[in-house]
This record gives structure tokens, C-alpha cells and sequence, in this order.
């Protein structure tokens, strides 16, 4: 065992007699489904509770068995406990979980976790409707679907973690806050199927929606979504700011972006971060006359739209709430690719040519107050020049997008969310997008080397040695500025799997070592040995040969120390 400082020790042992291990050894409850019946998931996991009602283990990790199936027809409420579910740490495809109607039901339930306490989702598929069926009621939704997969509703110091998952059919939003929470943690994920048409209106299939409540982070990295009818996050109608947002390195393919791709809300002196991602036909719809989709886009604070000055659009990709009064947000944005395909291209060509609008084009990628923001405009968004290539992803949306353009005289929808008759996008199934999507691209595409970090632009799951390479690379950064006081960071994101960014701050330069410990106080991993300037810095710790569990960094500069505690969850 390493030799570490005896207030080092005391401090680790401190937390540890405090906190425990939070996840694995015996905290997990390995769940294994029956081969006749169905195994109802939210039975045993509401049912887990001694006969005084408590929770026989407010520490439980609930582990599935890979390539099982699940259902849940009823909602899953965690009042005051961590609600963990994962897969077990084997190979083999991820477990399903499916909406289903309960006894005497014909309705699938509103939402699979109504949360009132921190979430941690792993390597899980949440299906909103039971598809693994020949039931065609749940396929053609005469069953309805949830509202929304995970949601919160009561204000709370609530985190909400998904890393490897994949979210299926939420009819208005995939993962929501209706509450103030405190960070929402999106890593490695699939968002597909995001709204259904014959439940609601072409306004919503949100994947992040947060919605009238102020969020201090949220961290999207690494994620796929593809089939949508709206915003791959949406934060509107805020009483309250975000504070901190990292979108990177993420693929949005096939959506239709009615009220735009991303809407930030209100800013009160945030930082966000959009860079190295790639967008396919990430806005359909485009920008045009339509009345109906002018809505949400009011909060850009421009005059309102009026169909008798048609030049007056408003529509973007990305664009948050002005407040003139607030702090001024700070925007870090660059190298982004985005390309429409020919299949969209065509249509609006059509609407044009027809008559049916008289503006119908690209949205613009971000509002002019955001360009304004932003240091480098010549490489924050680059226009593809010919397509990706992508190796096996759904058909464009060139259907639903001319069938929402044409006139209801003419059997459309006329611009509404209605008409005589629906089409939908290219709707796959679960097995699909567990199994057999693949939106890797080709080498030669100018987004794949064309990213600040040297990486394809994207999801880098899609290119697995690409991807481990990006977890392995260590990215430390610093400023010129000279800070007055010593300080360490919590982790971020926290909990994390496989790696995690670790800040600091130094008052004066100095040798200084950063080091990684294990619950009983060995030595993991040294991040940093060696003079260190003064100013803020920040470090990537990959733990990628490491077991689930919990870890303290320790700091140390001249006569200044300081240990956090940090959670790895596999």
C-alpha cells in the first residue's frame, strides 16, 4: 500500500465511514426474468421494501441480466432514495425495458420513473411501448405511449444520470424536469422515435426537455438521436437560468426541428459549450412562413413574426431566451458540421415551386445574438459539401416533411399537426437500434478529422478504437490569470463512467501532485507530478481498468491539500 499523509487518511476514512461504497458488492440485486408471464420491473423494484414499509436497502443497484426483458405497467416513484438500474458488467446485448398496459387497462403508463430522488440509468434499453410483441395495438399505438420516460416534479438537489442507454417513444419528451434539480448527465446514449404523431402533435418528441424550472448543468457527450419531431433539448419558458451546458461530440440525424434543435432558455451568466458535432438533416422542417411553428421561437426577443412581412423569420437551430437584464452567457462554439440531404433538399424545392410557401429554406444554425457571442464564426458551424456516408441509419424524413407541406385540400396537413391522413418517418424498431443501426461514416468525409480535438465529429461510439483513443487522451488545459486562492473541483461529470474531468486552481506555481486513491487508501493513479504554474487547470481521469466503486483525488501544492470524493459506475 502507497504511503499517503495521515490527514490525507483521515480524510479519506472520514468520508468512506460516511458515504460507504454506493454501488456494487452487496448493494447489488442481480434480476434475472422468468420465460413465461411477463416480469413487471416495477413490481420488484416498488415492492423492495420491509414490512414497515422502508426500503430494505437504500443503496440497491437493481442489475439485469443481459438480454433480458422487462416491462413496467405501472410508474416507479422514488421518494428520498437513489433509484439505480444497470446491466450486468458482461457481453452481450443490453436488457429491455417495455411500457405495457396493466390489468384492465387499454393505456400504457404516463411514465416509467416519476423521480423524487437521484436517477442512474446503465446500459439499459427504456422502450415506451412493448414492441418485442405481436400485438399491434402497442405498434400502432391504440395503446397510447408514455408522456415521458423519466420525469421530476418536485424541486430537489436531484441528479439524473444515463450513460449506454437507449430511450424509445416518449410521446412528449424522453428524459424532463417540470423541477428545479440540479444536473442532468446524459453520456453514450440512443434517442430514437422521439414523438408519436397519432398521440400528440408534431410540437413535441423532445429527448431533454426541461421545462419552466431553472437547472444548474447539463451534460450531453457522446449521444446519438435520430427520428425526432422536435428539440433534442429544449430548456423554455424558465423562471429559472441554466447554468452550465456541454453538448459535444453528438450525431442528430432525421429530425424534424419544428421549434428548432436546441432552445437554451434563459442564461443568466452560463457557459455553454457546442462543439465537434455532426448534424444530418437536424432541422427538416427548415425555415418558412408557418404560423403554427412561430410559437417558441418568440423567445429569441425579435419582433413577432407576421405573414405580411415574410422575410421576417425567426426560426433557428440554436437559440436561448434574451434578458437584457441578466448576466451575459459566454458561448464556446466550433467545429460542428451539418449537411442536408437531397431527399429534404428536393422537397422544399417542391413547397417552393408549388406555391405552398412563400419562404422555405435551411434554418439558420444559430440567432444572430449567439453569432455575436461567438469567437470564431468561420469554424463553428461548417457546411458539409457532399454526405457523410453514413453505414446503416433510417431514411430521411422526405415523406413526413412533404406530407406536413401539402395542402389539406390536398389530403396534407397544410402546415398543422393534423390532416386527413399521417405519415410518419422511418420508424425502426427496438432490435434496430440496439442491434443493428450503425452511424458510423466514411473516413474520407471532412468531418472526420475536422474537429478541434483531431476526433470524427459525432458520436465516437460509432468508431470504437476512435473512441477509445479519446477517452485515453489526457486534456489538460490552463489560464494566464493568477487566482488568489488554492482550490479544488468537485469531478465533472459525477458520478462518471469510464472518465471524468477533475479542476483546480493554484495560488502560486509550485510542485504540485494530483493523485487518484481507492476506498482503502491505495494509490490508483498519479494525474499530475511535477511544477505546476499558478492559475486553474484541468485534467482528465480515465478509469477505464478500474472497478465501479468509490474513488478519492487528492491534491497537493506547497503547504495546501484538499481530497474529493468521485463515483465510477460500469
Amino acid at each position: 500500500m502507497n504511503k499517503i499523509h495521515y490527514y490525507a487518511t483521515a480524510t479519506l476514512l472520514l468520508l468512506l465511514s460516511l458515504a460507504g461504497n454506493l454501488f456494487g458488492g452487496p448493494h447489488d440485486l442481480l434480476l434475472t426474468s422468468t420465460t413465461s408471464g411477463y416480469p413487471y420491473i416495477n413490481n420488484i423494484i416498488m415492492g423492495d421494501t420491509a414490512a414497515n414499509g422502508q426500503r430494505n436497502d437504500t443503496l440497491r443497484t437493481y442489475v439485469l441480466r443481459r438480454g433480458s426483458n422487462w416491462v413496467f405497467n405501472n410508474v416507479i416513484t422514488n421518494n428520498g432514495w437513489a433509484l439505480r438500474i444497470k446491466a450486468q458488467d458482461s457481453s452481450g446485448v443490453k436488457p429491455t425495458i417495455s411500457g405495457y398496459i396493466a390489468p384492465g387497462s387499454t393505456t400504457i403508463p404516463i411514465d416509467f420513473v416519476n423521480a423524487t430522488g437521484d436517477v442512474y440509468l446503465k446500459n439499459i434499453v427504456v422502450d415506451g411501448i412493448y414492441e418485442l410483441t405481436k400485438d399491434t395495438n402497442y405498434t400502432k399505438f391504440y395503446y397510447g405511449a408514455p408522456r415521458e420516460l423519466i420525469v421530476f416534479n418536485v424541486n430537489g438537489n436531484f441528479t439524473l444520470v444515463t450513460d449506454s442507454c437507449i430511450f424509445l417513444q416518449g410521446y412528449q419528451a424522453d428524459l424532463r424536469t417540470f423541477a428545479q434539480v440540479r444536473s442532468f448527465i446524459v453520456t453514450n446514449c440512443i434517442f430514437a422515435n422521439s414523438g408519436e404523431e397519432w398521440v400528440a402533435s408534431l410540437g413535441n418528441g423532445r429527448a431533454v426537455d426541461i421545462r419552466n424550472a431553472p437547472v444548474d448543468t447539463v451534460v450531453m457527450v457522446n449521444n446519438t438521436f435520430v427520428n425526432g419531431y422536435d428539440r433534442v433539448f429544449r430548456h423554455i419558458a424558465s423562471v429559472g437560468s441554466l447554468n452550465n451546458f456541454t453538448f459535444e461530440h453528438n450525431t442528430v440525424i432525421n429530425n424534424c426541428g419544428t421549434y428548432g434543435v436546441i432552445a437554451l432558455g434563459q442564461l443568466k451568466g452560463a457557459k455553454v459549450k457546442i462543439r465537434n458535432n455532426l448534424l444530418v438533416d437536424a432541422m427538416a422542417f427548415g425555415a418558412d412562413t408557418n404560423m403554427n411553428r412561430q410559437s417558441d421561437f418568440l423567445e429569441l426577443g425579435l419582433e413577432p413574426f407576421s405573414a405580411a412581412v415574410p422575410t421576417r423569420i425567426n426560426q433557428v437551430m440554436i437559440y436561448n431566451q434574451r434578458i437584457d437584464t441578466i448576466s451575459a452567457p459566454t458561448f464556446n462554439i466550433g467545429y460542428n458540421y451539418k449537411y442536408v440531404t437531397p431527399a429534404i433538399q428536393a422537397v422544399w424545392n417542391t413547397v417552393i415551386s408549388n406555391g405552398w410557401m412563400p419562404v422555405q429554406k435551411e434554418a439558420p444554425v444559430l440567432s444572430n445574438y449567439i453569432w455575436s457571442k461567438v469567437a470564431d464564426s468561420v469554424n463553428a458551424f461548417k457546411t458539409l459539401s457532399a454526405s457523410p456516408s453514413f453505414t446503416n441509419v433510417p431514411s430521411p424524413m422526405a415523406g413526413l416533411v412533404t406530407w406536413y407541406r401539402t395542402p389539406v385540400a390536398s389530403g396534407g396537413a397544410g402546415g398543422n399537426s393534423s390532416g386527413s391522413y399521417y405519415v410518419d418517418f422511418d420508424r425502426r424498431n427496438v432490435l434496430y437500434f440496439r442491434d443493428t443501426m450503425n452511424c458510423a461514416y466514411s473516413t474520407s468525409s471532412a468531418a472526420y478529422t475536422g474537429t478541434t480535438d483531431g476526433f470524427p465529429a459525432g458520436d465516437l461510439n460509432w468508431f470504437p478504437t476512435r473512441h477509445a483513443a479519446w477517452l485515453l487522451t489526457s486534456v489538460a488545459t490552463q489560464t494566464t490569470s493568477t487566482p488568489n486562492k488554492f482550490a479544488l473541483s468537485q469531478n465533472y461529470p459525477n458520478p462518471f463512467n469510464p472518465s471524468t474531468q477533475i479542476s483546480y486552481v493554484l495560488a502560486a506555481t509550485g510542485s504540485t501532485t494530483l493523485k487518484v486513491y481507492n476506498i482503502i487508501g491505495q494509490e490508483v493513479a498519479t494525474l499530475v507530478n511535477g511544477v505546476e504554474t499558478a492559475g486553474s487547470h484541468e485534467v482528465k481521469f480515465d478509469a477505464s481498468r478500474l472497478s465501479s466503486g468509490v474513488y478519492f483525488y487528492s491534491l497537493r501544492s506547497g503547504n495546501s491539500i484538499a481530497t474529493k470524493k468521485m463515483l465510477l459506475m460500469k
